[in-house]
């Protein structure tokens, strides 16, 4: 019976050892990427938030989120989810996945207008953000993970 035991706990950790060197390497390929890319970020963001597992794949990441979340103007006929996983990640598109993801409350313009343009400026006030706040700039993974660690250290004192 100690042997199955110890068989079971010796197979779980390596499981888990696994699924950790799978974020590492996720990371690690993020903070190389100039641009990031969008599914490389929903990647950090909805394992960062536990709405999904560490796990998923890149792509299976870009799926799994519901980009239809970010903004009501989506069913006004307006393409807000970008078009691949392997698409340059936009600081309006990230201040929308954070906002989202990590059920952060937006100010009266971004209940309004949920857009990338308000997103970036919430993320700004919030003080997620650094340097410039053009919602269309394009985010080097570098960028991104400075955001997210802001995000969720911000959600953590406001919890």
């Amino acid at each position: 019976m100690k042997k199955w035991l110890a068989i079971a706990v010796t197979l779980t950790l390596l499981a888990a050892a696994s699924a950790f060197g799978q974020s590492n390497q996720i990371m690690d390929e993020l903070l190389a990427q100039k641009p990031a890319t969008v599914g490389h970020a929903a990647y950090m963001v909805l394992v960062a938030s536990g709405k999904a597992s560490e796990n998923l794949s890149v792509e299976e990441a870009y799926d799994a989120t519901d980009w239809t979340v970010l903004s009501w103007m989506s069913v006004a006929g307006l393409q807000l989810q970008p078009a691949s996983a392997d698409s340059p990640l936009t600081l309006g598109t990230y201040a929308q996945l954070l906002l989202a993801s990590l059920d952060i409350p937006g100010g009266v313009m971004y209940h309004l207008f949920p857009g990338a343009r308000y997103a970036a400026h919430e993320a700004v006030f919030r003080g997620f953000i650094s340097g410039d706040r053009s919602p269309g700039r394009v985010l080097s993974g570098e960028e991104a993970l400075q955001m997210l660690s802001r995000a969720l250290q911000w959600k953590e004192a406001h919890a």
